[in-house]
């Protein structure tokens, strides 16, 4: 089903019966566990991080692919107001998979791409949510399939994105720059993303918190004077910091689980001098 025609099936669903053509739309190849019409190859090269990443991804985007048929099957004997929560289900499925589909195909094009590679995670974190409210079928329990997807290594993408996200705000001269300081809006921006990780994340209360005592106060900090510039420069540090703490804690236990090793992430120690 192509996603231009999703949209027609969610607003012909709203007035009479929908005929839907159900069909699986990512087909794997004779392993089993890889996307047909995607060069696997170049993975190897690319090193350990993306080998990590694609096997969970892998398996996110056919989840969601099985949960999307099945919930196009019920929709065909459903009517009224449980027909239109199924379609929104099986729509918000379809996209995910679609956008997991695109990234995971564009970093097949260009595996070395950091870039890209970042892109295809975030496409992971944020199916994470969907793939938790798909229910197990008498035909296929799925149930394993999202106990491993949504296990650490849900987490260390998550800290490890964040991360990543923090450490561009750090070294971006302008973000401590009085003078010429970043743009607030793209500041904010890098926020909202990092709002958008947490809220389809199941992290740590007191990471939460954390975060809470500088995405709060944040816009007053930022467009104040240079001790208040400093206090949130030095905040969104000690929020970086205590993820990297948190990230490294996990590596024994990530090591264990899978038999693959991670990189520990270094303390910023570094200090930021903002002056007027």
């Amino acid at each position: 089903m192509r996603i231009r025609d999703l949209f027609k099936i969610f607003n012909r669903s709203k007035s009479r019966d929908v005929n839907l053509k159900c069909e699986r739309q990512y087909k794997t190849d004779a392993t089993g566990f890889r996307i047909a019409g995607i060069d696997y190859g170049g993975f190897k090269l690319a090193g350990v991080e993306v080998e990590r990443t694609l096997q969970n991804v892998t398996q996110a985007l056919l989840a969601l692919d099985f949960s999307q048929y099945q919930l196009c099957l019920s929709i065909r004997s459903m009517k009224g107001t449980k027909q239109q929560e199924y379609i929104e289900k099986m729509t918000d499925q379809q996209l995910k998979a679609h956008e997991i589909h695109q990234a995971l195909y564009a970093l097949s094009l260009n595996p070395d791409s950091t870039q890209l590679l970042d892109l295809v995670k975030e496409k992971f974190l944020r199916s994470v949510q969907t793939i938790d409210s798909i229910p197990k079928n008498s035909q296929a329990d799925i149930t394993a399939v999202k106990e491993k997807i949504q296990s650490i290594h849900t987490k260390v993408t998550f800290y490890d994105i964040v991360i990543k996200k923090l450490d561009r705000m750090l070294d971006n001269p302008f973000f401590i720059s009085m003078r010429h300081p970043e743009e607030i809006e793209k500041v904010h921006q890098t926020l909202k993303e990092i709002d958008d990780l947490m809220d389809q994340t199941l992290i740590d209360r007191d990471i939460t918190l954390r975060y809470r005592e500088i995405r709060g106060p944040w816009e007053g900090l930022y467009s104040g004077a240079a001790n208040d510039r400093s206090k949130f420069v030095y905040g969104v540090r000690d929020f970086r910091n205590y993820l990297a703490k948190s990230f490294n804690k996990l590596i024994p236990e990530y090591k264990s689980k899978t038999g693959q090793d991670l990189d520990k992430i270094e303390l910023d120690e570094k200090e930021y001098v903002v002056r007027d």
